[in-house]
């Protein structure tokens, strides 16, 4: 008996042990709409999680909010409940972007990655976008302050989208539109006047596209506290 004691007491102080060495990983967690920020060290990952739905047309985008830091090289990765990676972003300057339709319901994953020798403070964001069809308008404003501003449309038939800037800045916002399964640049136009109108041609026969209202990270670094007002229409 007093065996079996000494055998329960040294088991439990091994398994206080590994509850001291190998301490429960909390979870991040993220809902469309929502603006969490964080710091990442060089070569590390941080995940947020968040439920999604079948349909849901999102855009994950991560900007550096602190232009001192070295966080030049970042990536973003969407999982499903597997962990199995379903895009990844792109190189690009001080921030990071990824969407796409999803396909099931249940959790998904955003992971912050950077594997280089890179670290700093960054903001992310998840959006589930408002479809655009035919006829339909939207408008808005955008500055160094406000996060970038992202609109779907869908690619079943052929449609024109119109765009308008009003008091714009010289270079700042841009407007670009991707498509949204890998998010590739399908067309784009920046402002070099105050008031600006063009339109691109998108063809159909695709999912779906992004448009994408932008004021950068990069942006920031010379363009800062420049703002504009915005019309888009989809025709």
């Amino acid at each position: 008996m007093l065996k079996l004691t000494r055998l329960l007491v040294l088991m439990l102080l091994l398994g206080l042990l590994v509850v001291a060495v190998f301490p429960a990983m909390a979870q991040d967690t993220i809902e469309y709409g929502d603006v969490v920020e964080g710091e990442i060290e060089e070569e590390s990952e941080v995940e947020y999680f968040f439920e999604g739905a079948a349909g849901d047309v999102i855009v994950a985008h991560l900007w550096s909010t602190n232009l001192d830091d070295d966080l030049t090289a970042i990536t973003l990765e969407l999982r499903d409940a597997n962990g199995d990676d379903i895009i990844t972003s792109s190189y690009t300057l001080r921030e990071a972007t990824v969407s796409a339709v999803l396909e099931d319901d249940g959790e998904y994953s955003i992971a912050v990655i950077t594997d280089t020798s890179y670290g700093g403070e960054y903001a992310l964001a998840v959006y589930n976008l408002e479809v655009l069809g035919s006829g339909d308008t939207a408008e808005g404003s955008i500055d160094g302050d406000s996060e970038d501003q992202y609109f779907a449309v869908s690619g079943e038939d052929d449609v024109t989208v119109v765009f308008a800037f009003e008091d714009a800045e010289r270079f700042v916002p841009s407007f670009r539109v991707y498509n949204a399964e890998d998010f590739s640049l399908v067309g784009y136009f920046v402002s070099v006047v105050e008031d600006a109108t063009g339109g691109i041609n998108l063809p159909g026969g695709e999912d779906m596209y992004i448009i994408a209202v932008e004021y950068s990270a990069s942006d920031l670094l010379i363009y800062d506290g420049m703002e504009s007002d915005f019309f888009i229409a989809v025709e």
